[in-house]
Order: C-alpha cells, then sequence, then structure tokens
C-alpha cells in the first residue's frame, strides 16, 4: 500500500498541467474577475473548482494555539460539509485550516505565488503533497521556474479571493 501511495504521489507530481481561459475546465468563478490570468498551471484535479463550492480561509501567518485550533476547527467543518477550502498554504492559519479540511475529508486548493515547483513556505511541501494526493488541486498563474518575487503575492490573493 505504501508503494502504491508513493508511486501516486510520484505521477502527481511530475504532472503540471496547462489550462488556458477559453477551456471548459478553466474555473469559471476566476473568468470573472479583473486581471484574470490567460493560463494557470496546475497540478491536481483542477475540475473540483468548477464541480463544488469553495471557501477561501486565510489569516495570520503567526498565529497562537487558540488562533490555530480555530483554524484548524474551520477547516475541519468545510471539509465535512463537501466545501472545497482555497487559500495560499502560507504558514499559520492558511496551514491549519488545510490540515483540517483534510482531516475533514474534504480537498484542498493550493494557489501559489510563484511556479509549481518552489512550494513555499518549504515546511509545507509535505502538505502540497497530500493535497494532490487528496484529489485537490495546486495552482499558479506563474510557469515553472519563476521565483517568487513580494508583489506576486499580492497577486495572488485576486485569484484566493475569485
Amino acid at each position: 500500500m505504501e508503494k502504491l501511495m508513493e508511486e501516486k504521489k510520484t505521477t502527481l507530481w511530475q504532472e503540471i498541467k496547462i489550462c488556458r481561459v477559453d477551456e471548459t475546465n478553466y474555473p469559471s468563478d476566476l473568468k470573472k474577475i479583473k486581471d484574470r490570468p490567460e493560463v494557470l498551471y496546475y497540478r491536481g484535479n483542477i475540475d473540483i473548482l468548477n464541480e463544488h463550492k469553495s471557501i477561501a480561509v486565510v489569516g495570520s501567518r503567526k498565529i497562537s494555539a487558540v488562533g490555530a485550533k480555530l483554524a484548524y476547527n474551520a477547516g475541519s467543518i468545510i471539509g465535512k460539509n463537501g466545501f472545497n477550502l482555497v487559500n495560499g498554504l502560507a504558514l499559520g492559519c492558511d496551514t491549519e485550516a488545510l490540515k483540517g479540511t483534510i482531516a475533514g475529508g474534504g480537498r484542498c486548493i493550493g494557489i501559489l505565488p510563484a511556479g509549481l515547483d518552489d512550494i513555499l513556505p518549504k515546511s509545507n511541501q509535505k502538505l502540497a503533497d497530500e493535497i494532490v494526493m487528496k484529489d485537490g488541486c495546486l495552482i499558479s498563474e506563474y510557469p515553472v521556474g519563476t521565483p517568487v518575487k513580494k508583489y506576486q503575492y499580492v497577486r495572488r490573493d485576486r485569484l484566493q479571493s475569485g
């Protein structure tokens, strides 16, 4: 079983796909935002963005133990009720909400501020793997090899809200 999971993980992480704005699987809500990306790079199941309702949970990177528990519980409730959780895979609230959603049986969408080959923060690499393995999706508007710049975090926020 462990070998099968490792093979699935390797296969999923090798495949970075492209979705153009004129394709049917391009997220319909993202088509409505100002300055939408013409191309999305993704790993995992992009179709969940059009199949299910999504809720964005974002918050502070520096959180208390109580804040961590609240974010985890919010994610768990979201997952148990069949919603996707969307956020930027950041430390703190984002991480805890993602973990709660996965524990609650839900699916997650992580929107990254750089190419999909550069998971930030590095400490969330395992969580990013789990998102993809649990039928979720990682998305970026930047091609592989694009390093992160400060302004890209702000640009990512418009995708999270869309």
